[in-house]
C-alpha cells in the first residue's frame, strides 16, 4: 500500500504549503477553476457507465467498487504506480498537472506573502505601547476598556515571563488586541485568563519530578504507524491536530487512517473535520458575531460522499483514503459563521482567541449531536476529529477535547520534522532540548507513560506527539 499512498498524494494533494486555512478557503474556487478545465475536455471514451445509467469517471467507479467490497483483484493492482496513475489521471490531466500547479502557486503568492508571520525574538517584544490618548487619560468607553484589558495582559506577561523569552503559543494564539471593538475586548479578557493559566502550568511542570522527562518516551520499534494505530484503536475519541499545509503530514495521517481501518475491519469509524463546510444556516437579519447561534438539530447532518467531492478543497489524499476505506466523514466548519466573521472582523480579530473559541463551540455541538445519534446504533464506534492543532491541543482555550473530557479522549499532535512549539515543553524545557532537534530522515513518535500520563498530556498539550520527515 506504500506506493499507492505516494501516488495518491501526488494526485490529490492541494499545492500551497504555508498558507493558513482561512486563506486557502478563499482560494479554493481558484483551485477548482484551474482543475475543471482538463476534466471538461477529457475524452468520453475513457468514462464508464455508472448506476442507473449515469456516467462516472474511472476513478469514481474504482472508489465505488472498493467501498462496496467489489473488485478486490483490481484494488490489489493499485500497488502498481502506472495503474494508479491511469485511474486518477487521463493523459490530458497528467500532462497539464504541472501547468495548473504553477498557476495555483501564482494565484496564492500574494496570500502567502500577506499571511507569513513575522519572526520576533521575544513575546514581550510583540506587545505594543499604549497610545498617547490612553496614557494621557483621554480614552473613554469601549476604547478605554479595550486598552485597560490590553494593559492587564501586558502587565501579566511582564510579571510572569522573562523579557528575552520566546513563547510561540502566546505570540500566535494568546496575543491581545488594541482595536476598539467588542471582539478585541473579549479576546483580551480570554488572553488574560488563559495566559495566567499557561504561567501556572509552566510553574507546575518546572516543579514536577524531572519536569516530566522520565514519563515521555519515544517509540523505538520498526512499524511505527501500525503501533500507533493499535494504541489509538483502544480509544473511543481521538483528535488529530495538524500543522496546516504540509503534504507529509497529510500523507502520514492517510497511512495512519488506513492502518486503523485495517486493524478494525468491522468497527464503525466516524471522522469529523474542520476542512469541510457544514450546510449553510439561516443567520437571521438581527444576528451579530456576538449573538449568532447555530441550532444544530435543525440542520440534518449527512456524511460526505463522492458526490460531495467538490466540497473537499484541502488534504485531498487524506479524504480520498477515508472515503475509500468506508470511514464516515462529517463536516464541522460553519460557512454562515465564517462569512459573518470575514465581513465584520479584521484579520487580527479573525485569528483571535474569541473567534477560535466561537468556532470550537459550534464544532463541539455538532460532534456531540452526531456522536449521541450514532452511539444509539453503534456504541463501540470509534470517533476521530481532524483539525488544526490550535483547535485540538489541550493547552488551547476552549480546546475541542475539553468539551469531551468525560470521554477521556486523546490528542495526537502531528508536525513536520520537529514537535510542535505550541506546547508547554518548548517553554519549560527550552528549544535546545533534544526533544526539539529537527529530524530530516525519520519520524519520531512520543507519548506519555505511567500513572500520570493523562495528567501530563492535559497539562502539556498532547497525549501523543508525532513529528514526520518531509518527503
Amino acid at each position: 500500500m506504500g506506493k499507492f499512498f505516494r501516488i495518491l498524494l501526488l494526485a490529490c494533494c492541494v499545492v500551497g504549503a504555508g498558507v493558513p486555512v482561512w486563506a486557502q478557503k478563499k482560494a479554493v474556487p481558484a483551485v477548482r477553476a484551474l482543475t475543471a478545465g482538463p476534466k471538461a475536455v477529457a475524452p468520453q471514451a475513457g468514462r464508464l457507465p455508472g448506476a442507473a445509467g449515469k456516467v462516472v469517471s474511472p476513478s469514481v467507479a474504482k472508489v465505488q467498487a472498493l467501498q462496496s467490497g467489489l473488485g478486490s483483484a483490481e484494488v490489489a493492482s493499485w500497488s502498481d504506480p502506472a495503474a494508479v496513475q491511469g485511474i486518477f489521471f487521463n493523459k490530458k490531466t497528467t500532462s497539464d498537472s504541472k501547468n495548473w500547479k504553477q498557476l495555483l502557486d501564482a494565484s496564492l503568492k500574494k496570500i502567502r506573502l500577506f499571511a507569513k508571520p513575522k519572526k520576533k525574538s521575544s513575546v514581550i517584544a510583540d506587545l505594543t505601547a499604549l497610545p498617547e490618548e490612553v496614557t494621557a487619560g483621554k480614552a473613554e468607553g469601549l476604547q478605554r476598556e479595550v486598552y485597560e484589558s490590553y494593559k492587564a495582559v501586558m502587565d501579566l506577561w511582564k510579571a510572569r515571563f522573562a523579557p528575552e523569552e520566546d513563547i510561540p503559543v502566546l505570540r500566535a494564539i494568546f496575543m491581545p488586541q488594541l482595536t476598539p471593538s467588542e471582539t478585541a475586548l473579549k479576546t483580551n479578557k480570554l488572553s488574560l485568563f488563559f495566559s495566567r493559566g499557561f504561567a501556572d502550568k509552566s510553574d507546575w511542570l518546572r516543579k514536577y519530578p524531572g519536569q516530566g522527562k522520565n514519563e515521555l518516551v519515544r517509540y523505538q520499534g520498526e512499524d511505527e504507524i501500525s503501533y500507533l494505530a493499535s494504541r489509538l484503536s483502544k480509544e473511543k475519541l481521538v483528535f488529530f491536530g495538524e500543522t496546516h499545509h504540509h503534504d507529509e503530514i497529510q500523507y502520514n495521517l492517510a497511512s495512519l487512517l488506513n492502518e486503523i481501518r485495517q486493524q478494525n475491519p468491522n468497527r464503525r469509524i466516524v471522522l469529523f473535520t474542520e476542512f469541510i463546510d457544514l450546510p449553510p444556516a439561516q443567520a437571521g437579519s438581527r444576528n451579530t458575531i456576538a449573538t449568532y447561534y447555530r441550532r444544530v438539530p435543525e440542520t440534518p447532518l449527512e456524511p460526505i460522499t463522492l458526490k460531495h467531492s467538490d466540497q473537499i478543497g484541502y488534504a485531498l489524499s487524506f479524504f480520498f483514503v477515508a472515503l475509500m476505506r468506508n470511514v464516515e466523514v462529517y463536516p464541522l466548519e460553519d460557512p454562515t459563521q465564517f462569512k459573518m466573521f470575514h465581513q465584520n472582523m479584521t484579520k487580527a480579530e479573525f485569528l483571535s482567541l474569541f473567534a477560535l473559541s466561537e468556532r470550537n463551540k459550534i464544532w463541539a455541538r455538532v460532534i456531540e449531536e452526531k456522536m449521541t445519534e450514532i452511539r444509539k446504533q453503534d456504541p463501540d464506534a470509534l470517533f476521530l476529529v481532524y483539525a488544526g492543532v490550535g483547535h485540538t491541543s489541550w493547552l488551547m482555550p476552549f480546546a475541542l477535547p475539553k468539551f469531551f473530557a468525560g470521554e477521556h479522549p486523546v490528542v495526537l499532535d502531528v508536525t513536520s520534522e520537529v514537535p510542535s512549539r505550541h506546547s508547554l515543553l518548548y517553554h519549560v524545557w527550552g528549544k535546545e532540548d533534544p526533544f526539539f532537534v529537527r529530524n530530516h530522515i525519520t519520524s519520531s513518535l512520543y507519548y506519555w507513560t505511567g500513572e500520570n500520563a493523562r495528567l501530563l498530556g492535559r497539562q502539556v498539550g498532547f497525549d501523543y506527539a508525532w513529528a514526520v520527515p518531509q518527503k
